[in-house]
């Protein structure tokens, strides 16, 4: 046979199958043995392929075939629980396991006590399994695919909505164009596939997940009892938790996505009183080889604070960001220099292991970050530079069009532009960052810098923390009930949110009913300060659809390049962070405007239907 065969025959068998052709349960179970060896041999020849598109068409389709075996896992585990098969006498196993089962004979059952107690611990045994992972396939069952009766038979699981989620998968293909499809790659005119789209298919883990997690809210099942029980936990605003968690499965951006099912299962626990709040203030934790460990604990108002100092201690594009990153502070004495950073005996590192994996992650796209503080910049500097967000970086020259100037700034002079990180003297160069300086150790040294630069004739550069809420106009009518959210998705409750208004300066964004904003207020001082605080407000963060990218590293894009007579205003500022910036203008992304606000059509291979899309990840509502 050769190889234009092979796939002939394969088209064909798929075809046969998908126009409803049933098996007998012996062929059935030859059938499926005959494709896992398949998939194994084919498998090991795609990996064996040096070509890179090969590599990315393969790794889609096994991620495909994953998340089939999981339906697939769970639906045989419920089947194999519906159907009693824990009672088959024992050499109804043992004939199974040899191949020798005739199936059309009725089973066998045990006469009196069975081998297995339950479905679970018969999947433990035939499948090598652990017997709590086995009894929670049996579980999982239950919620997305079938329970059991008190009969044993089949029903409804408890979340209907998720089980349709559960088992969404690719449509089979219509069995005439498969025949096409076979005689055209017979004879090598088409290629005869196509890659399944993994964003339009449901991922059932996922699933699963959000499932298990409802389920710890609702009441035990008493199904199998005689007495049905259905979904009933409910959010704020009387609607199903199951409802709420069946829309979020169908945002196509998968940290979007995810975010979203957490905060509604976060927001039903604290509403519900399941989760402990811990006791506020400074704690001293253990002392490790000479490390000091403390732990902070704050209400919301106070971790807008915590939460800005670090967004800004991440930025080095300013300089008090880059001066959180030396090991040790430029401004402090030989005294405390020698107790400075993180190998001081005396330092204070906070519980930041689990997160610094993924804050790794976050700021390996930030070279080229374009936010900086508000901080006052000395009087001698150049008036000029955007005292808040600045970056002279120029993209790529590989990204850049013929007339691309770099994002934000005038069209360079001849001369070399100054760098925005260069001290105002000559005595206050700044030391080099050492490359030992992690996460955690920076964020510390940006703290120590707050707590010892108490001298206001200091010229030591700091973060100044800044923090900005967002409140619907609604509850502002309404102050008894306010609520806001910062800008790091901070909540504050209404007590603390009032509490802020009589004691901070306020900005003041204003949108209309397309969420274009009409006025900043009255801190419009510094044009491309307001603006570009503006844009961020407005939208968030990246423009990308699932971009998680700190919004203090955001940089800001014209959506007509200066250069081709573009202005600098709000309607065209477009925020985006470094790596999505290049590729905007590389061209890999476009950017449309509908009703005033930027919009991003992604490429053809994420995005066929090439639809109009806003990042909603850092949506406040």
């Amino acid at each position: 046979m050769d190889k234009n065969s092979v796939t002939s025959a394969l088209t064909e068998v798929a075809s046969a199958l998908a126009s409803g052709i049933t098996l007998e349960p012996a062929q059935l179970l030859h059938a499926e043995t005959l494709c896992l060896e398949l998939v194994q041999n084919l498998s090991t020849q795609a990996s064996s392929i040096a070509d890179p598109r090969v590599a990315v068409a393969h790794a889609q389709l096994a991620e495909a075939l994953s998340r089939q075996a999981t339906r697939a896992s769970i639906a045989a585990a419920s089947t194999v629980e519906t159907t009693a098969a824990h009672a088959l006498h024992v050499n109804e196993f043992d004939d199974l396991r040899a191949g020798v089962t005739d199936f059309s004979a009725e089973p066998v059952f045990a006469p009196g006590r069975t081998l297995y107690q339950d479905a679970a611990e018969t999947l433990a045994s035939v499948l090598d399994l652990n017997y709590f992972e086995a009894a929670g396939r049996i579980s999982d069952a239950h919620l997305v695919h079938a329970r059991a009766d008190i009969s044993g038979a089949a029903c409804a699981p408890r979340f209907t909505l998720l089980a349709e989620h559960f088992h969404h998968h690719a449509a089979p293909s219509d069995p005439d164009l498969s025949a096409d499809s076979a005689a055209s790659s017979s004879s090598g005119s088409a290629q005869g596939w196509s890659l399944p789209d993994l964003h339009q298919l449901a991922d059932p883990r996922e699933v699963l997940k959000i499932a298990r997690a409802l389920d710890k809210f609702e009441p035990a099942d008493t199904t199998f009892d005689g007495s049905p029980t259905s979904a009933t936990a409910t959010a704020p605003d009387g609607v199903l938790l199951e409802v709420h968690a069946a829309e979020h499965l169908n945002i196509q951006q998968v940290r979007t996505r995810q975010k979203q099912l957490n905060s509604l299962v976060k927001a039903y626990k604290d509403a519900h009183g399941e989760t402990k709040a811990p006791k506020l203030g400074l704690f001293r934790g253990p002392v490790i080889n000479g490390v000091h460990e403390f732990i902070v604990r704050v209400r919301s108002l106070d971790a807008e604070v915590w939460e800005s100092l670090i967004a800004q201690a991440d930025n080095k594009r300013t300089q008090a960001g880059a001066a959180a990153r030396q090991a040790v502070d430029a401004s402090t004495s030989s005294a405390n220099a020698s107790s400075a950073g993180s190998s001081d005996s005396t330092s204070a590192t906070g519980k930041a292991d689990p997160e610094e994996k993924t804050d790794e992650k976050n700021t390996s796209e930030e070279k080229t970050g374009d936010e900086s503080t508000n901080e006052q910049r000395p009087d001698d500097a150049d008036e000029a530079i955007d005292p808040l967000w600045h970056s002279d970086d120029p993209i790529p020259d590989w990204a850049r069009s013929d007339a691309a100037h770099p994002p934000n700034e005038d069209p360079p002079e001849p001369t070399d532009p100054p760098d925005p990180l260069a001290p105002p003297a000559p005595n206050k160069a700044l030391p080099t960052m050492p490359s030992t300086c992690s996460i955690p150790e920076r964020r510390l040294n940006a703290l120590n810098a707050v707590l010892r630069n108490v001298d206001p004739d200091s010229a030591g550069k700091r973060v100044t923390p800044e923090i900005v809420v967002h409140a619907n106009y609604a509850d502002l009518c309404d102050l008894a009930s306010l609520q806001g959210i910062t800008a790091h998705r901070v909540k504050l409750s209404g007590p603390e949110l009032r509490t802020m208004l009589c004691e901070a300066k306020v900005l003041s964004p204003i949108y209309n009913a397309d969420g274009v904003i009409m006025d900043i207020g009255r801190d419009a001082r510094l044009f491309p300060r307001w603006m570009k605080l503006a844009a961020r407000d407005r939208d968030g963060g990246c423009l990308v659809p699932g971009c998680t990218t700190e919004p203090a590293l955001l940089e800001f894009h014209h959506y007509t390049p200066w250069a081709k007579g573009g202005h600098t205003r709000l309607q065209d500022c477009c925020p985006l962070c470094t790596k999505h910036h290049v590729m905007v203008h590389s061209g890999y992304l476009k950017l449309v405007k509908i009703k005033g606000l930027p919009y991003v059509i992604l490429p053809k291979h994420l995005d066929p239907e090439q639809v109009p899309r806003r990042n909603t990840y850092f949506a406040r509502t």
